[in-house]
Order: C-alpha cells, then sequence, then structure tokens
C-alpha cells in the first residue's frame, strides 16, 4: 500500500548537544543585573484630596476624621550594568516620574543614590549612572541574529523578588504593541514567552551564552480574553544605540522626513498588502521646507517599501524613519493614485525629542460636547488603567451622559467609546469629527469598552 504520509525519523539537529542547566550562564549575568528602586511624590490632585477640609454634620459640628497623609509612592523595577564606571539601563517607564532613585546591587543590603543620565519614551529607555566601585557590566550579544525558537532567559526583580530568573524561547521579532503605550513610540519588540512580571521591566533578556538580547518592557495580558506567556523586550541594538545617544548627546538623534503619516483604512490597505490588519503608511501633511516636500512627497502618498524592504505597517514605516542617520539618503516606493513612484529623500535631523503627553489635571478633565448632555474627554494613561482598558484598544471616555438631565440608559459615564458607527474614535477630534458628520435623527452604533468588557449602544443623532 502507498503511504501518503511520510515521516521524517532523523534525529533532532543537536539534540545532544541541549544543557540540561543554565546555571553556568546564570551565574556569570547575575552581577549585571540590579534592582531599581524609587520614589514618586504625590501629584497635586493628590494633596487637594488630602487638604480637603472637613465635612460639617447638621447641628454644624466638625465630624472627628482620621488625619490624611499623602506619602510619596515607592515603584522600582530592574537594570543591566553597561559599564564599569556606573552606567545602567532600564525603562523609561520604571524612573520617568521618579524624585528619587537608587540602585541596589546583587547580594548587597545598600542601596546608591543614581543619577538620571537621560531617558527616551519613545523607545522606553532611560540611562543611569551611580558612582561606586567598578561594576560588572553584561557582554552585549546581536538582538538581530535572534530568531523564533531560540533561547532565552529574563533577569530581573518581579514583584522584589531579586535576581529572580526566568527561562522561554523568542515568540517573535519586529512586534508592535498596537498602541498599548500612549505616546509616539518606535516599536520592534522581541517576544517571548520567558514570564515576565511587574518589576521585572528594565531587567535583562539574554541568549543562551548569556548575552544581552532585550530589556525586558511589558506583558499582554489579553484585556478580558486572558492571555499567558506574551512578554516584550526593546532589542538591545536599539537599546544600546538609544543608551548611547543619551551618553553623547543627552538625547536620542532621529531621523526626520517631515510628513505626517497615518494608517491607510482597511479598504485601502487590501489590494495592497492582502490583509486587512497591515494598513501602510499614508501622507496626510508635509512640513514646509522637510525632506519630504524637497523630494516630492504629496499629500494622499502611501509608502509601501523603504530601500526595497517592505513596510506593512505605518508603525514599522516610522520606526525604520526613525532608526536612520540624519544625513542618509533612501529610496522611498510610494503609491499615488494607480502610480507607483520612487522618490529619494535626504533625511533630516528630528527637530527635538520625542516625549510621553504631559498632562496637567486641567488638560485630562477638558471635555467635547457631541450633542446637549453627552460629552466626550481624552483617554489618559490614569484612567485607561483604572478603567482596565487592554492596551490595544483606543477610544475616547464618556465624560458625561444625560437625557434632560437624567442619565442615559445606553451610556454612562466611564464608558469607552471605541468607534462610531465602525469608525475608530482614536481622540476626542476625531470622534466629534465622526459624530458631526452624521445627518441629525439618525441612529448611531457605538462599540464600547465597560466593565471589563466589549459592548454595544445605539443612541439617536439630535
Amino acid at each position: 500500500m502507498h503511504e501518503l504520509l511520510v515521516r521524517d525519523g532523523k534525529k533532532i539537529e543537536n539534540s545532544d548537544n541541549i544543557p540540561l542547566s543554565y546555571s553556568k550562564v546564570v551565574r556569570a549575568t547575575q552581577p549585571s543585573v540590579v534592582t531599581i528602586l524609587t520614589l514618586t511624590n504625590p501629584e497635586p490632585e493628590d494633596l487637594a484630596t488630602a487638604e480637603k477640609p472637613p465635612e460639617r454634620s447638621q447641628f454644624n459640628l466638625i465630624a472627628p476624621e482620621p488625619e490624611r497623609k499623602v506619602e510619596a509612592r515607592p515603584g522600582g523595577g530592574s537594570g543591566v550594568v553597561l559599564t564599569a564606571e556606573g552606567h545602567i539601563i532600564t525603562n523609561n517607564h520604571v524612573v520617568e516620574d521618579a524624585h528619587v532613585i537608587k540602585v541596589r546591587l546583587p547580594n548587597s543590603t545598600k542601596d546608591l543614590d543614581a543619577t538620571l543620565v537621560g531617558r527616551d519614551p519613545a523607545s522606553d529607555i532611560a540611562l543611569l549612572k551611580v558612582d561606586t566601585a567598578p561594576l560588572k557590566p553584561i557582554t552585549i550579544g546581536d538582538s538581530s541574529q535572534m530568531e523564533p525558537g531560540d533561547i532565552v532567559l529574563a533577569l530581573g526583580s518581579p514583584f522584589g523578588f531579586e535576581q529572580t530568573v526566568t527561562l522561554g524561547i523568542v515568540s517573535g521579532t519586529g512586534r508592535s504593541l498596537h498602541g498599548m503605550q500612549e505616546r509616539e513610540s518606535f516599536e520592534d519588540f522581541i517576544q517571548t514567552d520567558a514570564p515576565i512580571n511587574p518589576g521585572n521591566s528594565g531587567g535583562a533578556l539574554v541568549d543562551a551564552q548569556g548575552r544581552l538580547i532585550g530589556i525586558n518592557t511589558a506583558t499582554y495580558g489579553g484585556g478580558w480574553m486572558g492571555a499567558n506567556s506574551l512578554g516584550f523586550a526593546v532589542p538591545s541594538n536599539l537599546a544600546i544605540r538609544v543608551a548611547n545617544d543619551l551618553l553623547v548627546h543627552g538625547r536620542v538623534i532621529r531621523g526626520f522626513l517631515g510628513s505626517v503619516l497615518v494608517p491607510v483604512d482597511e479598504k485601502e490597505a487590501l489590494p495592497i498588502t492582502g490583509r486587512s490588519d497591515q494598513l501602510p503608511g499614508k501622507v496626510t501633511d508635509i512640513v514646509a521646507g522637510s525632506p519630504a516636500e524637497s523630494a516630492g512627497f504629496a499629500s494622499g502618498d502611501i509608502i509601501t517599501a523603504v530601500n526595497g524592504v517592505p513596510m506593512p505597517t505605518s508603525s514599522k514605516l516610522k520606526f525604520v524613519i526613525a532608526g536612520m542617520v540624519p544625513g542618509t539618503k533612501a529610496e522611498f516606493t510610494v503609491l499615488r493614485g494607480k502610480e507607483t513612484l520612487t522618490l529619494t529623500p535626504t533625511l533630516g535631523q528630528a527637530p527635538k525629542p520625542y516625549d510621553r503627553r504631559v498632562l496637567t489635571p486641567r488638560q485630562e478633565s477638558e471635555s467635547l460636547a457631541l450633542q446637549p448632555g453627552l460629552e466626550i474627554g481624552l483617554l489618559s494613561r490614569t484612567h485607561r488603567l483604572r478603567i482596565q482598558v487592554p492596551g490595544n484598544l483606543e477610544g475616547v471616555r464618556v465624560v458625561r451622559a444625560e437625557v434632560d438631565g437624567k442619565p442615559m440608559s445606553s451610556l454612562s459615564t466611564d464608558d469607552v467609546i471605541l468607534s462610531i458607527n465602525g469608525k475608530t474614535t482614536s481622540s476626542p477630534k476625531i470622534a466629534k469629527e465622526i459624530f458631526d458628520a452624521i445627518p441629525s435623527g439618525r441612529p448611531i452604533m457605538l462599540r464600547l469598552w465597560r466593565h471589563e468588557a466589549e459592548a454595544f449602544a445605539s443612541i439617536k443623532k439630535k
């Protein structure tokens, strides 16, 4: 009988050489991984709450209340020693709001004062410096050589358990967190199934030889659906380049095209990428006097490749442009209508550092009225954490939802509007533009995030 299925009976390659222990690698690497401790002073609104005058009873007597105290908030993460002189790399989000930063070396009970050399929110990398006896720098590997299936170890201090090591593999490369970060960011993460937990941030992801190939940065929990073993690390090649720029220039030097790039819509994407979830970048505006203007870019151009490398998403395109050295001449493949063009701009230098959006309490509370009784506001990081909105979802927060002074039955405060009639509402301004374009009297379908799950609601345009 003819066999339709043929078995491969060959022995697994290198199966005789698989190590049964990585203790030697861990012993060599652990001295280069430190614990970072931070203190963050209370925000003005916290102080205002603490100083709130006590309430009076109906007899005008001051009700006794426990003393309100607002203390500095402790935090922290992990870090990796880069130089014997005391330079330590970590995540920006570990130290960005801290007023006090200390470093605890392995097997030490003494906490050292650390100086912030510089930080780069767009790559989530920060560089610290401690003054102490010579430290042991980690060996740095080439993250571009890592492939799915390669063994990796994650080192750090999850939940304060110092010098913790977990084992896994590279699950993917070139990943984006799809909006999990609130700021403008440049993403090219290594994905791993090595367990990463709070406190691991800023720690080392090393290969099977103990060479640094990533800085542990984030995990994805999957929102209401739940997810396991989805960890992400900034590749070492990017992290070290950022650290060098911070050390030499005090900020990161990035390439600059001078165009505003947004993802194309799904209908435009399908003929280009063949997938509705891969949305290349479209030029919507051009900075006067920029390399984009000099090279002949026009609003509506869709950039499909750079130097012959396909750019399937706008986030990938932004990352590639930002990673180029100013003065580099690059070939951009552009789709303009039905015509394919090649434009060759010489990239400039980004005019200012990319930084996180700093919102005052007033800015966080500002709202836009969609119609009488219905107001929306920015979905800030604070609100996102409080309402438990997954990082891959974008939307606007419902600030007010009333009809004739009474609460609406279909919407409530702190609902998050993800889309209006199928169109994504990534900001209050965009949401209002979508809403205003709908004729009065028409029903409107809203996709929501509510009570840690997606939901739908229907309202009528007044």
